[in-house]
């Protein structure tokens, strides 16, 4: 029976296997050298995602289709552990892939139950959508952070906006970003919060708190753990198309202050929604957007400074596309 820490590993080990299967390419090979341990667990479940995308599919509410993968996983490591203790009354003679085939459309035939149901031993698994998002939120966080973690300006606050920038300018999908208009800009705290605690999961990087020389607190910084870089394999197999476009962005951000970082990420979330909700689309209304129906910290920053980032943005090329979700408006107190 593998100890907590290794399971936990192992669930690592899957969500990477499932970005490279978004991917579109076959990166099983490639993991199974880089986790030798785990070479029966990643053939067994590569052959268990094959079966699952070939069953017809039903329409299934969001509750339904996270109970329902998260006894199909269940099922599958199940099968693991038996056929490795060689439980011949519970298997039996049939291969494991087999049983999983088996098994694994008679969950995704029947009509789910509550949650009451799962047994104390079975662990709450997310969907397969919501790891993959997972995952590549932590691989676009890795790139950034590999990029930027040695500059004195990069701390949680700019991290946060180049993400923002990245998903949207870059128009990468898999990230969908729930953000909300904060003081700072653009917000989304569970991504952030969720992305840091990934990087230090994979061994790519880790936080720690930035002090002064006389010992008080400034931020948030990054530095590299043991595996440092390892995501870019798959930051590149993602995004071949959009990496240049990332790059670039990152690129041009490095030397920038955390508030000017702010200042366009908040220009092009307010323009971005107009476009998102078919209003129009002028100065003026982008300005309204941030001074009338942001945070009140907003009006510190002289207009003439907000007028000249949206020229900026005209004349970079970069115009809003009405990508992505709008951001939330906030109206209680920051």
């Amino acid at each position: 029976m593998k100890t907590k820490g290794e399971q936990k590993r192992l669930d690592h080990v899957f969500d990477l296997y499932l970005a490279s299967v978004e991917a579109n390419e076959d990166s099983l090979n490639e993991l199974i050298a880089r986790f030798p341990t785990y070479e029966i667990e990643l053939r067994e479940f590569a052959a268990f995602i094959k079966i699952d995308e070939a069953l017809p599919d039903r329409d299934y509410t969001e509750q339904e289709e996270q109970l329902l993968n998260a006894r199909t996983i269940s099922i599958v490591q199940n099968a693991l552990y038996n056929s490795r203790r060689g439980q011949a009354d519970t298997v039996g003679k049939k291969p494991a892939a087999r049983v999983l085939k088996i098994k694994a459309g008679n969950a995704r035939r029947r009509r789910t139950g509550s949650a009451t149901e799962r047994t104390a031993q079975e662990k709450p698994y997310v969907s397969r959508d919501l790891s993959r998002r997972h995952i590549a939120r932590a691989v676009l966080s890795a790139e950034i952070v590999s990029r930027l973690w040695k500059e004195r300006t990069f701390g949680r606050v700019k991290h946060q906006k180049v993400v923002h920038l990245c998903e949207h300018i870059g128009q990468l999908r898999e990230i969908r970003g729930e953000y909300r208009r904060q003081a700072a800009g653009p917000l989304d705290n569970k991504l952030i919060y969720s992305v840091e605690s990934e990087l230090k999961k994979q061994n790519w990087f880790e936080t720690y708190e930035k002090k002064s020389p006389s010992g008080k607190y400034v931020g948030h910084g990054y530095r590299p753990l043991s595996n440092a870089g390892g995501h870019r394999v798959y930051f590149d197999k993602w995004w071949s198309q959009q990496s240049q476009t990332v790059v670039e962005l990152i690129e041009l951000m490095r030397p920038w202050k955390t508030e000017r970082c702010e200042i366009l990420s908040t220009v092009y979330a307010a323009w971005n929604d107009l476009i998102i909700w078919g209003k129009p689309v002028t100065d003026d209304s982008i300005l309204r957007e941030i001074l009338e129906n942001w945070h009140e910290g907003k009006r510190s920053i002289p207009e003439h400074r907000w007028r000249s980032e949206i020229t900026w943005i005209r004349q970079k090329g970069l115009v809003p596309t009405g990508f992505g979700q709008a951001t939330a408006v906030c109206h209680s107190s920051f």
